[in-house]
């Protein structure tokens, strides 16, 4: 795996079918496959919201649309922050992990890929727990789905989520349902 990129497909959650980002967003595939590490840009959404302004302005009939890869990925699949303390995280994410369980195991080579969900997902939790005041948490629109990790990297600017990659699927969606939400 590594970095994709697709024009026509979006990535939504496996157990609601919310949408999580784009596959046009800058992402990557870490820990053996575990983890979707997708990287946010707020200069660059900033730059290209300033540009499309601009042409709104010079031409008011045009209708200028932000390319999705530098759309603030939470605004764009109407991702909720959580408040979440200690014992809620753990509670919720223990929650996520067991649905996500449950469900991959339906499917192809399932119960290894939920044996190997739950070894990562305990081994994750366990890391997440000690940065755990840097960290924030979003989840789509409905309860039950996604749990998304909204970290820093290095810099300490670039903001990344990071998503577990069972619960995630690519679905085909028209080009023009990607841009502008």
């Amino acid at each position: 795996p590594g970095s994709s990129s697709m024009d026509s497909a979006s990535c939504v959650c496996a157990l609601t079918g919310e949408r999580l980002f784009s596959s046009s967003s800058h992402h990557k595939f870490e820990r053996d496959g575990n983890l979707i590490a997708v990287r946010g840009s707020m200069l660059d959404g900033l730059n290209a919201l300033v540009m499309s302004e601009d042409a709104l302005l010079s031409d008011p009939t045009s209708n200028p649309q932000l390319p999705h890869t530098t759309i603030d990925v939470v605004a764009w699949a109407s991702l909720q922050l959580l408040d979440l303390d200690r014992p809620a995280f753990i509670k919720r994410w223990q929650r996520y992990v067991t649905t996500l369980q449950r469900h991959v195991s339906t499917l192809p080579e399932g119960t290894n890929r939920a044996e190997r969900l739950a070894v990562f997902g305990q081994l994750l939790a366990k890391e997440l727990l000690g940065s755990f005041d840097q960290l924030q948490f979003l989840t789509c629109e409905g309860s039950n789905g996604a749990l998304a990790v909204l970290h820093y990297k290095m810099d300490g600017l670039t903001p990344w989520l990071w998503f577990l990659t069972e619960g995630v699927r690519t679905e085909d969606v028209p080009t023009d349902c990607l841009v502008g939400h």
